[in-house]
């Protein structure tokens, strides 16, 4: 049973400067597959379209371009399923086509300046040295901002993000792109041809897909308290999903009133559920309301951060009363941070995703999604998410976007817009494409 604790403070690790260590990288090729396994629950990479994948790698090796993968960011195995087709898959691949690396590739990868604070030691110890970047969310970080540049500049390795952001947890419909990605390829741009590479991902759970919708539904029994109707072999789930829904909204809804829509209209209860918890949190943390649901979010989870890990004071040696106005200030963090870890999900929750209609990867990944409002509720992060089942990874490039061909002639703003709209189109469409290659 997970039970609240006080979070103490402790002193930030601060930004950690990346510093590529071939040692680093060779001790996670030999235990990558260990982690995909245990820790990911993956049991296999595959790739499809891999030829302009590989050539890409290729391209970026032989000093051609600068590289920038551009994936989508559906789940949390993302990351280490993108590196493990980076660093094993194109080698594979690359081989039938007779493809041959100069070394075998590798990738930068971006990530959240405050991951080694609860990652722990090993991910505080592996990060940089695999050359991953600390950057803020949202946030103006000057030291990430230089790192990338030095990094785009060397050309070492290619760089790979996620141009949404943080994680949407759909992986057939892509969510609104951040600016920063724009920046990164005018940036590189200042020294030669810039190659953007989409890639769609996505989870296929096999045969595994009604063993798994049984055990969501069992864990949300048990974790609510509440009964569900049975749910039989070769039955569609969309009735159970959507009463699903349903009780686990009137659940958030007993504990955060007055926030009931007056329609019945699912969607319509989720958004007032998200603007009723957003403003109890944004009150607790003492934070005014501004901007979009994901900027409110944001703001909520870095003054958390900000109250558990504090870079500019040591609280090993605070004074008892700044000890006491410490463990004060977190306790208050535990209870806004756990808010907008609900609405990380929940806003996430669409029922036009699925469909009445037979069994399929959809209904999945829905499924776990709500069992995950559950576990935000009762304290958990995407740390704790429930994955019953082992899945294969997906993952479907596209064709490069080269981002010295759009027109400098355009204002600055103009062009911006044209290149993201034009990623987010790609990216779209290789999220529905990838659907087809689901068993």
């Amino acid at each position: 049973m997970r039970k609240l604790k006080l979070k103490s403070a402790r002193l930030s690790k601060g930004y950690i400067s990346p510093r590529f260590s071939p040692i680093a990288l060779g001790i996670m090729n030999l235990s990558r597959e260990a982690y995909m396994k245990t820790g990911e629950k993956i049991s296999g990479v595959k790739l499809f379209n891999p030829d302009p994948f590989c050539r890409a790698l290729k391209d970026q090796q032989k000093g051609k371009n600068r590289l920038i993968i551009l994936f989508r960011h559906s789940e949390k195995a993302d990351a280490p399923s993108l590196m493990y087709a980076v660093n094993k898959t194109a080698e594979i691949e690359g081989h039938k086509l007779g493809i041959k690396f100069q070394k075998r590739p590798h990738a930068l990868f971006l990530y959240g300046k405050d991951v080694p604070n609860w990652a722990g030691a090993l991910a505080a110890w592996i990060f940089p040295r695999l050359g991953h970047i600390p950057v803020i969310n949202r946030g103006l970080c000057r030291e990430s901002i230089n790192d990338i540049r030095k990094a785009l500049e060397e050309n070492r390795f290619p760089m790979a993000l996620a141009p949404e952001g943080q994680v949407t947890y759909h992986s057939h419909k892509t969510a609104e792109l951040e600016p920063g990605i724009i920046h990164m390829a005018e940036w590189a741009s200042e020294h030669g041809s810039v190659q953007l590479l989409p890639v769609a991902m996505a989870y296929d759970y096999g045969e595994r897909k009604e063993s798994l919708i049984q055990k969501v539904r069992l864990r949300w029994i048990k974790e609510t308290g509440l009964t569900l109707p049975e749910f039989g072999r070769n039955q569609n789930p969309y009735d159970l999903l959507i009463e699903m829904t349903e009780k686990t909204l009137t659940l958030l809804e007993e504990s955060f009133p007055p926030s009931r829509a007056e329609a019945d209209n699912l969607d319509m209860r989720i958004a007032t559920l998200n603007e009723t918890i957003l403003k109890e949190a944004e009150k607790i943390a003492n934070i005014r309301r501004s901007g979009s649901v994901l900027d409110r979010i944001f703001k909520l989870r870095y003054k958390g951060v900000d109250a558990w890990y504090p870079e500019n004071s040591n609280p090993a040696v605070y004074s008892p009363w700044d000890k006491s106005r410490s463990d004060y200030n977190s306790l208050k963090a535990a209870l806004y941070v756990r808010c907008s870890q609900i609405v990380d999900v929940l806003e996430y929750i669409h029922t036009s995703y699925i469909s009445d209609t037979p069994l399929n990867n959809r209904h999945c990944e829905y499924a776990l999604n709500i069992m995950d409002v559950v576990n935000r509720f009762r304290g958990g992060n995407i740390g704790t998410r429930y994955t019953p089942e082992m899945r294969r990874a997906l993952l479907l490039p596209g064709d490069p976007i080269d981002f010295n061909s759009f027109d400098r002639n355009q204002s600055k703003k103009e062009r911006f817009k044209s290149v993201s709209s034009h990623i987010a189109e790609r990216l779209q469409y290789l999220s529905e494409t990838i659907e087809d290659y689901l068993i």
